[in-house]
C-alpha cells in the first residue's frame, strides 16, 4: 500500500551544475490521486523545485501534472522550468480527449536539466491536444498541435491549430447497394 514520506534522495556531480541533490516527497492524498514533491539543488547553478500529481477522476477519466522550476542564482539569476500535462478521459463512450502538454522556458532547459539521455537529446518539444467523436461508419478527429524546435533559437515552427480530420468508413451507396462508397477529408489551419 502505498505511504506518505522521504523517497530516496537522487545525488551527483556535473562539470555544469556542480554537485547536486533531488530530494522527493511522496504524498499519498487518497486512493485516486498523489502528489511527489521534490527539492533540487544544484551548487554551480541554485535551487528549484519539482513536483508531480497523478489523479484519477473516474475509470475514463485520470491524467499527471508536472514540471520543475529553478532559480539560477549562482549565474545569471534567471527563472527556467518545465511543464508536463497528460489528460485522457473518454466522456462518453464515442466521445474521448487526449492531452499531452509540454512546455519549457528555453531550447537549452532540456539539454541542461534533463534526466535522461531521450530528453537531453530532445529536438523538439510537442503538445497534441485530441478530441474524438466516433459514430457507426463515421469519425471526426480534431487535433491541435503546438510544437517548440529546441535546435534553432529563431522561431520558425509551423503549428497547425487546429486539424480536423471526418472519415467514413466504405459502405453502400444509400439506394443503390451495388455501389460503395467512403469520405476522407481534412482541414488544416496552418500558423507561424
Amino acid at each position: 500500500e502505498r505511504q506518505t514520506g522521504f523517497l530516496l534522495p537522487r545525488l551527483g556531480v556535473s562539470s555544469r551544475k556542480g554537485v547536486f541533490a533531488k530530494v522527493p516527497f511522496f504524498w499519498a492524498i487518497s486512493d485516486s490521486q498523489d502528489l511527489t514533491l521534490r527539492v533540487d539543488t544544484f551548487t554551480e547553478r541554485g535551487v528549484g523545485l519539482g513536483g508531480e500529481y497523478r489523479y484519477v477522476l473516474s475509470e475514463a477519466s485520470r491524467g499527471t501534472l508536472g514540471g520543475s522550476f529553478i532559480r539560477e542564482v549562482f549565474r545569471d539569476d534567471t527563472d527556467r522550468g518545465i511543464l508536463e500535462l497528460t489528460h485522457d478521459s473518454q466522456i462518453t463512450q464515442r466521445l474521448s480527449v487526449k492531452a499531452n502538454v509540454n512546455v519549457v522556458s528555453d531550447d537549452r532547459y532540456l539539454r541542461q536539466y534533463g534526466d535522461s539521455l531521450r530528453e537531453r537529446s530532445s529536438q523538439r518539444v510537442e503538445s497534441n491536444i485530441f478530441v474524438t467523436q466516433r459514430w457507426n461508419s463515421w469519425n471526426l478527429v480534431g487535433n491541435a498541435l503546438t510544437y517548440q524546435d529546441l535546435t534553432t533559437r529563431r522561431p520558425v515552427e509551423l503549428q497547425r491549430l487546429p486539424e480536423l480530420r471526418f472519415t467514413g468508413v466504405r459502405q453502400p451507396v444509400p439506394g443503390a447497394g451495388f455501389l460503395l462508397h467512403e469520405v476522407e477529408s481534412s482541414f488544416t489551419n496552418f500558423v507561424r
